[in-house]
């Protein structure tokens, strides 16, 4: 390999780094977005939870928004109505509600397993490609 393949090459190696460091980080965005809603699929669960010890008739205070309450009254605690998609609301119990969301949280949790793979594969990646590089630049100073 004459001195300006050389050059070439490493020029092609960099472009790949550059490449594999965009689609890690955009690879990070999108786990750091599927933790929060895991977290937050969580947060609803256990609510869910609180909710079925929660007496009938008991008042309390239900978010609309940020930092944004109405007073209400809790008329039945073994039901909750569910956006189900489309902004379709459906009655359904508690208990389903919450198999529901933990089968979500599952769902997220292989997706998030499957990204960690492709860090992973991404790591061993960038980790040959910089090996060539030190061989190719070594070869270069020669």
């Amino acid at each position: 390999m004459n001195e300006k393949e050389k050059k070439e090459f490493i020029q092609g190696k960099l472009f790949e780094l550059q490449l594999l460091e965009k689609h890690s980080i955009e690879m990070q965005n999108q786990m750091q977005q599927l933790l929060n809603e895991s977290q937050e699929l969580s947060i609803l669960e256990e609510s869910l939870s609180d909710l079925e010890q929660i007496k009938v008739g008991k008042k309390f205070f239900s978010q609309l928004g940020s930092g944004v309450f109405v007073k209400a009254e809790l008329n039945d605690h073994k039901n909750i109505v569910m956006n189900v998609g489309a902004n379709i609301l459906v009655e359904k119990p508690v208990a389903e509600a919450k198999d529901l969301i933990k089968k979500q949280i599952k769902e997220l949790d292989v997706i998030i397993d499957k990204m960690k793979d492709q860090f992973g594969k991404i790591a061993i990646q960038t980790e040959l490609i910089q090996q060539d590089l030190i061989n190719a630049q070594s070869t270069l100073d020669k």
